[in-house]
């Protein structure tokens, strides 16, 4: 007799294996068969274990090998009961190569045919080469509601689709595009306005990503208006993007998510379309160096604000922060490298008693008074004030003070083994930065001893 024994679920299940034509398993749940005593047999050999049992080992195996494909190849090996559960449970399918190359007539054909036919239950294909034959063939996967390829859309026809990820190609009015159900739609950089007009029909279009379409202008963001659906905007890098622009984005009254990363051409007055956007929770105002402490006035005006970049804001100043410091809801706040925030900026910032995170790394007009602020802030668990060289000690006693920390960037900052004597205090902090030839005696998980920038 063998015994195979396997650990899931923090469990572990025992298997009696015997050689003989008619074996027995024993298992720790009710199943059909015979029970004896506390325990249950089904008179059943390891070829034959239930597919609970199966899905159960599988997750094991996974857990030791990191879900590798080859895993799932030689499990269909073992035997048809075996390759037929395998294939029930796959739903994710990759195709690498081009199988047209092979010389074989339908070629495309008969992949599909294998997927179709082996794979019942595939929802989500990736084609990294797949040809306009491929394309063509896709569509009999009826179940597909995420599909990624590399090459242009013209021939698919999936009536589930629901993600569409392309690169290397265009937007074609034909095809997966006629297919009003698609909710996301992910490009490499490539989109033109022509590509945006055919997005128009998606109804149902909920997440947009055209970040690094250098070629996208205000005029294609006409055609996005039209998607009333949207909730997630990422338009970052599309620098031919101007306040004009903004005003079409501003129909979009469902948006939750808008990214505007490095759109240098929008200005603070352009700000005041995006103030019309209700619903939105996440703003992405990084590297817009047009923008100014002025556009801010708008920003404050967004009430339902969770999560603000103003990253490299070189002209936000630190009284121009006051209309931020009045989003109550706001969690996330991210204030690096604008070089014009001071003690002033952080006077009213107590007011933000949801804020989690505040980043204030490269603001080097910070100092030990200014942290006096952010002790009000009892729930916050992200600091980062790395290169603020006007922090000493005394900030580090203020620091000390903030209960909710678990992460505490303090690399660049005037602090000496004096001042790490509070920080020690922080009994929930789990990860630290600090200036190099410190040592910190207190327990975290992590402690990283760094240069701060050059300032």
């Amino acid at each position: 007799m063998k015994w195979l024994l396997i650990a899931v679920c923090g469990d572990c299940s025992r298997f009696a294996l015997e050689q003989s034509s008619a074996r027995r398993m024993d298992i720790d749940g009710p199943e059909s068969g015979e029970n004896v005593g506390q325990r249950w047999f089904i008179h059943s050999d390891w070829g034959h274990l239930p597919c609970r049992v199966l899905d159960r080992m599988k997750g094991a195996m996974d857990s030791i090998t990191h879900g590798q494909a080859t895993t799932v190849q030689r499990l269909r090996l073992v035997n048809r009961h075996w390759c037929k559960w395998v294939s029930e449970m796959v739903t994710s399918v990759t195709v690498f190569g081009d199988p047209s190359q092979s010389g074989m007539p339908s070629s495309w054909d008969l992949v599909v045919d294998a997927i179709a036919n082996k794979f019942t239950r595939v929802c989500s294909l990736s084609c990294p080469e797949i040809t306009d034959e491929g394309m063509s063939q896709v569509g009999r996967l009826t179940n597909l509601q995420q599909f990624n390829v590399l090459s242009c859309l013209r021939h698919v026809q999936c009536d589930h689709l629901q993600h569409l990820g392309m690169r290397m190609g265009g937007l074609e009015p034909k095809g997966v595009l006629a297919r009003p159900i698609v909710r996301q739609v992910v490009h490499d950089g490539r989109i033109t306005d022509s590509g945006l007009m055919h997005l128009g029909r998606l109804a149902c279009l909920t997440r947009l990503d055209i970040s690094g379409c250098s070629e996208v202008t205000d005029n294609g963001l006409m055609d996005v208006a039209h998607l009333s659906s949207l909730t997630h905007l990422d338009l970052s890098d599309c620098q031919k993007i101007t306040d004009s622009g903004l005003r079409h984005v501003s129909r979009l009254t469902r948006l939750t998510y808008l990214d505007l990363l490095k759109l240098i051409r929008i200005t603070s007055e352009g700000l005041e379309h995006v103030c019309e956007l209700h619903a939105l929770q996440d703003l992405g105002l990084a590297c817009c160096s047009s923008v100014t402490s002025d556009g801010l006035k708008h920003v404050g005006k967004l009430t339902g604000l969770q999560r603000l970049g103003l990253y490299y804001g070189s002209d936000i100043t630190g009284g121009g922060l006051e209309p931020i410091t009045k989003l109550a809801c706001l969690s996330h706040l991210d204030l690096g490298c604008c070089c014009l925030v001071s003690d002033q900026g952080l006077q009213q910032m107590g007011n933000l008693e949801c804020l989690l995170r505040l980043d204030l790394a490269g603001c080097s007009l910070i100092t030990d008074k200014g942290l006096e602020h952010l002790c009000q802030l009892t729930n916050l668990q992200h600091l980062n004030i790395m290169g603020c060289h006007s922090v000493t000690d005394k900030g580090a006693e203020r620091i000390g003070k903030m209960p909710s920390l678990t992460h505490l960037c303090l690399a660049g900052c005037s602090i000496t083994g004096s001042g790490l004597a509070h920080i020690e205090k922080l009994t929930k902090l789990a990860h630290l930065e600090l200036p190099k030839g410190l040592d910190f005696a207190g327990q975290v998980e992590t402690v990283a001893y760094v240069e701060g920038p050059a300032l």
